[in-house]
């Protein structure tokens, strides 16, 4: 089943906005997984690091991801995994969602 659920132009209300200004605001074929924190998440995450060559760019979101968070059984950790992608040649950019108190839950 394929649905619509972008905004288009008119729905956002912004007449101020070109990101659509030479078609949509969006690219086709996209795969989005969502994957639940923990164990599954950071093997599979792992997994796709592992798979960036020099000039890939990497793009994740998290709600916290601390440097020293190991990615699988092995002990590979998340700031040595990212800082030896960033020797290799691969951009990278995390969009982090600090909570506002280190002990917080999501939603607070």
């Amino acid at each position: 089943m394929r649905e619509q659920w972008f905004l288009s132009a008119a729905e956002r209300g912004n007449p101020a906005t070109a990101i659509d200004g030479d078609g949509p605001g969006w690219s086709e074929g996209n795969h989005v997984e969502p994957l639940v924190h923990g164990a599954v998440y950071f093997a599979r995450l792992y997994a796709c690091l592992r798979a960036l060559q020099p000039g890939d760019a990497v793009c994740f979101t998290d709600w916290r991801g601390d440097p020293d968070e190991l990615l699988d059984g092995a002990g590979r950790a998340l700031g040595e995994t990212l800082a030896g992608l960033a020797r290799l040649g691969v951009v990278g950019v995390r969009t982090p969602h600090q909570p506002a108190h280190d002990d917080a839950e999501p939603g607070q």
